[in-house]
């Protein structure tokens, strides 16, 4: 035994020299990504009889696009894309997801003399929301749950930028990849990004009071850097502060680095758009759900446009739904009112002489109980319902929001997609639909990919699959602007992550009787706390399932919303949702069984490397179809 643990020590202690003297020693790093074939592929965007492809991926990088057939080295490991189509990993070209930004200290003098004359202008040392300093690479927590929700829905990198304010800071380039922030930053300080918009209380908290400080807050810069180049010079004047924050606007003030301003209405593109004019500014729009209207201003300052596609839920076509009541109206003349009439006959048996004693009294006492009673009042009506002309121009404006990208497409002004707050998912599921309403998908192509990279400036690494470029890329099962198509392979830097393509029950579509169609409260049953989500879904014929959810932020109770997406088969469903809590992403699944119009299963969400479970039951709530959630 002491022989034993004589030995057991002298090993121990050998261990530890060797971890010392390791050059890793306290680090852990991941491997190099394994060289990788891609055999048998077929390129995005090619045609259906081009050849099929053949790509080496070696240290991170796509080595070779070649015809396939060709002799693969034996060091590689050979992945048969056979049937799966290969393209550029998608690029989120705005998000605030996965960063983190600390409080901004508001006042930065010593405190105001109140005993002193009357302030008649801003202090410079004002600062509310306002923050360039801020990287948001120093602010990163993109976690591998995050990154993996990007990775299935085809997106290989995203610009990370800072939370609403007035000016909030850098933004960064960052990878999908399951890794320390060091490894999943390619970029680290692209873009300064502005908004309408400031944390925190008291002045400034109205649109005439954020203008007001974004101009003082300009002019204070470009006084200070007046300072510094007459100090520079060895002229008369006083020493200029210390001012971080004014230092990091100076590049945005010579036009050296885009300001990317946050706005959906045309009025913001408009007033971004001035004061970029009055101050000399090189600007972005993020947002732009209008911008179609300011396109020919867009155009001639050649500003680009960064569409988040909050166009909002779908508001019905009026005229349609009158279409569809028509065609359910029974016809009160003609062949089959003809029908009708004859079967009723036959099936009163009149003139037959069927009809019993019994009969004849039971008719004769409603006849005298009907003479003898007065006509009935009608209900009184209470549902207002809009006119018809409200209507179509609520369903007008909710079109021309949604066809923004190919209105700017036409008038030529550049743009490119980002998710915003919400989810990479809910992203690419809005440019199948602008794809399927007529934008052209070369454009769309282009707008997550290619043109994407080269506005961020990062076009020698992502956005293409030639050679040279970094292995970031995907394999779908379909193309990928399909609404069933899958991502069975994601590579990322080279490192590759595979997924077994999701199926609910056996796809045999929905069962006979089985609907989702309406709106549903889900909770759960066992918990007096659990905050209900009110469903609004449609189901097709095939059994796929589109719609809307919200619910209530259990932390504060603020509203969440998220669009939705599943399947059915059989009596078995699955829902998908992500809700943009904070800068966290909660991704949550309801799988389950329709039962006699109730829905029961399991829900899981998953958020911050976390995971949790719960049982679930669906009501349909007043009849549930077609009403209208009201929270």
């Amino acid at each position: 035994m002491i022989r034993f643990a004589l030995a057991a020590r002298s090993a121990r202690r050998s261990l530890l020299v060797l971890a010392l003297c390791s050059p890793a020693f306290g680090q852990s790093r991941a491997p190099a990504p394994e060289p990788c074939a891609l055999l048998h592929v077929r390129l995005f965007g090619a045609p259906d009889d081009a050849p099929l492809k053949t790509i080496l991926l070696r240290d991170g990088r796509i080595e070779s696009v070649v015809n396939d057939g060709g002799q693969v080295p034996g060091s590689y490991r050979s992945i048969d894309g056979t049937g799966l189509i290969a393209a550029p990993g998608f690029l989120d070209a705005f998000t605030q997801r996965g960063v983190v930004a600390p409080d901004i200290e508001v006042d930065r003098d010593r405190p105001v003399d109140t005993g002193g004359s009357v302030l008649t202008d801003m202090r410079a040392a004002r600062r509310k929301g306002i923050r360039p300093t801020f990287r948001a690479a120093d602010g990163l927590k993109l976690t591998d749950d995050a990154a993996e929700a990007m990775r299935k829905s085809g997106f290989g990198a995203q610009l990370a930028a800072p939370a609403k304010e007035m000016i909030g800071g850098h933004s960064a380039v960052v990878l999908a990849r399951n890794a320390a922030a060091r490894d999943q930053v390619i970029q680290a300080k692209v873009f300064q990004h502005a908004a309408f918009n400031a944390s925190g209380s008291g002045y400034p908290s109205t649109l005439m009071g954020y203008m007001a400080a974004l101009r003082q807050v300009f002019l204070d810069a470009r006084h200070h850097a007046g300072m510094n180049a007459r100090r520079a010079a060895g002229e008369a004047g006083p020493r200029p502060p210390y001012d971080p924050d004014l230092d990091a606007l100076l590049p945005v003030l010579e036009g050296k680095q885009l300001l990317v301003c946050e706005a959906e209405s045309d009025r913001d593109v408009r007033r971004w758009l001035r004061l970029a004019e009055e101050f000399g500014l090189q600007t972005a729009i993020a947002g732009g759900r209008d911008a179609w209207q300011a396109a020919d201003r867009l155009l001639a300052a050649k500003v680009p446009v960064v569409l988040t596609l909050n166009w909002g839920d779908e508001v019905k076509d009026p005229e349609a739904d009158q279409s569809e009541e028509a065609v359910d109206e029974e016809p009160e003349g003609g062949a089959d009112a003809d029908e009708a009439t004859d079967q009723g006959s036959s099936e009163a048996g009149a003139g037959d002489g069927s009809e019993t004693p019994e009969d004849e009294d039971e008719a004769g006492e409603t006849e005298a109980e009907d003479a003898e009673s007065e006509p009935a009042a009608p209900p009184l009506d209470f549902d207002y319902s809009e006119p018809m002309a409200v209507q179509l121009e609520k369903r007008a404006e909710w079109l021309r929001s949604r066809d923004c990208a190919m209105r700017l497409a036409e008038a030529g002004v550049p743009f490119v997609f980002g998710s915003g707050g919400e989810s990479s998912k809910d992203l690419l599921k809005k440019v199948r639909t602008l794809v399927a309403e007529g934008l052209p998908k070369t454009t769309a192509i282009a707008a997550l990919t290619s043109a994407s990279a080269a506005w961020m400036g990062v076009e020698d690494e992502l956005g293409s699959l030639e050679p040279g470029r970094s292995a970031t890329l995907c394999l779908w099962t379909a193309d990928p602007f399909e609404d069933k198509s899958q991502v069975r392979w994601a590579f990322v830097d080279g490192y590759h992550y595979e997924y077994e393509a999701e199926q609910v029950g056996n796809g045999e579509g929905p069962g006979e009787g089985v609907d989702l169609t309406g709106t549903w409260s889900v909770k759960d049953p066992d918990s007096d706390d659990d905050e209900p989500m009110a469903f609004v879904l449609e189901m097709d014929k095939a059994g796929a399932v589109t719609g809307s959810v919200k619910t209530a932020n259990p932390m504060d109770g603020s509203p969440l919303e998220s669009t939705v997406t599943g399947t059915v088969s059989g009596k078995d469903f699955e829902l998908e949702m992500t809700f943009a809590v904070d800068s966290m992403q909660v991704d949550v699944k309801l799988k389950g069984k329709w039962m006699q119009g109730k829905l029961k299963g399991t829900r899981t969400l998953r958020f911050g490397g976390q995971e949790q479970e719960s049982k679930f039951v669906g009501t349909q709530p007043d009849g549930g179809v077609n009403q209208e959630v009201q929270r």
